[in-house]
Parts: C-alpha cells; structure tokens; sequence
C-alpha cells in the first residue's frame, strides 16, 4: 500500500502520544518496526520507504510480508482462498500503518486518508473481489498481477 499523510507536529487533539497505537495493541495488533527490521520494499527493487512533500507523506507500495516472508502468494480464485486473501489484505494494512509511523514517527498525527488503492491479485474468473479488502473505504480493489495497495494520510498538529 502507498500512503499519504499530512504531517504537523503534535497531535491536534492535544491527546498523548500514542493513544492510537495503545488502540492497535489493545485490539491484538502489532506493528512492525521498520526502524529496526528495515522497510522490506528494498528486496523488490531500490523501491524507497516513503516520500514527503510538504506536510503529504505518500508511502510506497506494501504487500503482505511478514518476517522476510510473503504471507498467503497466489491468486484469489486459484490457490488461495477468501480468508486468505482477507488476511493478506489485513497484514498489508498493518504494514501501511507501519510505514507511516516510520516515516513520521507517531500515528496520532494522522489527520485521515487523502486516497487509497488496493490491486487484489486474483484470476479472471473471481468474482468476489469485493470480500477481500480489510476496509471497503479504504481498498478499492481491482485485479491485478500485483498485491498492493495506496494511500493514506495523517493528522496535522496545526
């Protein structure tokens, strides 16, 4: 997934640091550190994490990785099933916000979503695209050779 993001200082609402990703945590999610591990699209190319303009952060494109692993390859309507795909388009979205706390450090400073795309790897035949994407707002899905995604933006402290 890319993602763009407008990114100000603090948290508009004044609210503390981190109080979206104490929601993730509460919800069961983790989100890889980047920071640490590395932000994986360098294996796919010299592909960059991220590039900003102005207070937009536009994040390149995610797939569904986890630990140097490609969760769930294949294709819809071939070798992998609506749950799978549900779940690839789930770790993918969990890899975006990743992206953007790489990038800008904070999730709550995410102002909201500019523009999203989700390409849905699938066969001709497959009909039930609209059943993989984690959030319908968010993923518009389109058949593809590709699993990814784009867009998102954060929030402004002004």
């Amino acid at each position: 997934m890319e993602w763009a993001a407008n990114c100000g200082g603090s948290s508009i609402r004044g609210s503390p640091m981190g109080t979206i990703e104490q929601r993730l945590r509460d919800l069961g999610i983790i989100l890889p550190d980047f920071g640490t591990s590395g932000y994986y699209g360098a294996n796919y190319g010299t592909m960059k994490a991220h590039h900003q303009v102005g207070k937009l952060l536009f994040l390149s494109g995610h797939v569904p990785e986890q630990n140097g692993i490609v969760v769930h390859a294949g294709k819809l309507g071939g070798n992998v099933s609506i749950e799978q795909g549900y779940a690839a388009a789930r770790l993918t979205a969990i890899n975006c916000l990743a992206g953007i706390k790489y990038a800008i450090g904070d999730l709550d400073r995410v102002a909201g979503i500019v523009r999203t795309l989700c390409f849905v790897a699938c066969t001709p035949s497959f009909l039930d695209v609209h059943r993989v994407p984690v959030e319908r707002r968010i993923c518009l899905p389109r058949c593809s050779e590709k699993s990814e995604a784009s867009a998102a933006v954060p929030r402004s402290a002004s």
